[in-house]
């Protein structure tokens, strides 16, 4: 799949920025959960580099203010964590798995076999949750949404977030070969001024099935990504000072992303980190004191291109879309965009090519700051 293309050959090296500080000498907070999470044991190898990773990160930060903080939410699905129970109860009543809650999927059935199946739902949770319930203990926090949501704390480097999904993928807590929606904030970006609907067209464009757009353009209701809420648009979500960490006044939520495995979030959260800290350097182009940053700024107009080349090719509109259910045409055409992606000189593969070129430069020149 094209997303795969915006991953180096080693993922863990993928934001190589130097370390101003040896991480013998400190280990930042924020990976208290990843080594509660590996039995306060501390991991060899990928993870003292990722370590490295975050104090370089928070020093370009707080020294330049051009890379965004980056916080991820991945919501656990009852029916990724019990698919033998899920299979028992729904696989004729909805073998097409249009049920999106368990309360929809409860609520088809009949009364007697909805008090059977939450009987049975009862149990195993009962057995099964604790699980979850100590995740919370090591320093992770609980969201709202699905069977359980991983809120994860933001971080200065990507590679943090995506330590932390790995391990829980890596101990079942986020069973792999699911499609779990995953929502990115990145913190310093205001959602004022464009930029964010561009970001969030490349995020799709190299990383999300084609069926995660389309199936919520067919929806009767709104897909909870989609929904219209106060300062929301499809797939954007503006984020509030009060909802933010680390010091920041301003933040995008972007909504339409999933991950099913190790690498479908590194490429999500890589692409996330990169794509924002490009936008950043444009934004503040005027008070950048590094040629390296200036560099980095003078490539937006090249990825803005890049979509809105796309958009025209395709008669698609370069605004933020409104929510699938009141624009379903426009978001079926993104979704056949998706598909087309890996067939070569259409516009959306020179689009991905195009995308990844620019990733890589710009990480090419993070290294220099």
């Amino acid at each position: 799949m094209a997303a795969i293309l915006c991953l180096t050959e080693d993922t863990h090296k993928c934001f190589s920025i130097k370390p101003t500080m040896s991480t013998t000498e400190t280990i930042p907070p924020r990976f208290q959960p990843i080594l509660s999470l590996a039995n306060e044991t501390f991991p060899s190898g990928h993870t003292k580099k990722v370590i490295e990773e975050e104090i370089a990160a928070e020093r370009l930060s707080k020294e330049h203010g051009v890379v965004p903080t980056i916080g991820c939410e991945v919501e656990v699905s009852w029916a990724s964590l019990y698919p033998e129970l899920i299979d028992k109860y729904f696989s004729e009543l909805d073998p097409q798995k249009t049920f999106t809650t368990i309360g929809q999927m409860a609520g088809a059935l009949t009364k007697e076999r909805r008090e059977e199946f939450l009987k049975e739902k009862e149990a195993i949770e009962k057995q099964e949750k604790a699980k979850y319930e100590a995740t919370v203990q090591m320093g992770i926090p609980k969201g709202n949404d699905g069977y359980w949501e991983f809120a994860h704390s933001p971080a200065y480097a990507w590679q943090t977030v995506a330590e932390e999904v790995d391990i829980l993928m890596d101990r079942g807590l986020i069973p792999t070969g699911f499609p779990h929606a995953m929502h990115i904030t990145l913190g310093g970006i205001a959602i004022e001024g464009g930029g964010p609907h561009l970001m969030l067209a490349g995020f799709e464009l190299l990383t999300v099935p084609s069926e995660r757009i389309r199936k919520a353009a067919n929806a009767s209701s709104s897909y909870s990504w989609a929904r219209r809420e106060s300062h929301n648009v499809g797939g954007l979500r503006h984020r509030p000072a009060h909802k933010l960490m680390l010091g920041q006044q301003s933040g995008v939520e972007f909504r339409t992303l999933v991950t099913s495995k190790p690498e479908d979030h590194r490429a999500s959260l890589r692409i996330a980190q990169l794509l924002g800290t490009i936008l950043l350097c444009k934004r503040n182009q005027a008070n950048l004191q590094s040629e390296a940053l200036a560099k980095i700024a003078e490539l937006w107009p090249s990825y803005r291109s890049a979509i809105t080349s796309l958009f025209e090719a395709r008669n698609l509109p370069n605004t933020a879309w409104d929510n699938p259910s009141s624009s379903p045409p426009v978001w079926r055409t993104w979704a056949d965009c998706l598909d087309r992606r890996d067939m070569p000189e259409t516009p959306e593969h020179m689009a991905v090519e195009k995308i990844n070129k620019l990733l890589n430069k710009t990480e090419a020149l993070l290294i220099q700051v």
